[in-house]
This record gives C-alpha cells, sequence and structure tokens, in this order.
C-alpha cells in the first residue's frame, strides 16, 4: 500500500500537511507517523495557517498546469 500511495502523490496529488493549532508548527519526521508522510510525499505546511494554505492552494492550481511546479511553488 505504501509505495501505491506513493506513486499517486508523485503523479497525480498534491498533500499538504498543516496544522490547526493556534500556535506552533508542522515538523514532519518528528514522529514516527509523520516520517510515513514524508516518506510518500507529503509536503509540510511547517507555520502556515489553514485558511493561508488553502488560499495558497488555490493560487496556484489556478495558475499552473504542472503538479511539479505546484510542489514546488508550495514550500
Amino acid at each position: 500500500v505504501k509505495e501505491k500511495t506513493k506513486n499517486v502523490i508523485t503523479n497525480d496529488l498534491v498533500i499538504y500537511n498543516v496544522s490547526q493549532c493556534m500556535g506552533g508548527s508542522v515538523v514532519e519526521g518528528l514522529y514516527e507517523t509523520s516520517k510515513k508522510l514524508s516518506e510518500v510525499g507529503v509536503i509540510s505546511g511547517h507555520d502556515i495557517t489553514t485558511e493561508a494554505a488553502l488560499t495558497k492552494m488555490m493560487h496556484l492550481l489556478g495558475n499552473e498546469t504542472d503538479l511539479n511546479e505546484v510542489k514546488r511553488n508550495y514550500c
């Protein structure tokens, strides 16, 4: 399942990991579950808010046709 998930994320999806906490940030790889997210290609949102992440994703998907460019510009 892990390899299939990684292939889907690599080729077809952009998944952005954000926190809904008022403070702090996403630190992928700190815990076992987040380490797996990084391994399959999930992008860390670091300290971006949920609202900002949604707005940024809408902007990028509205202006980019290449998912690799979306992923590159999301970081």
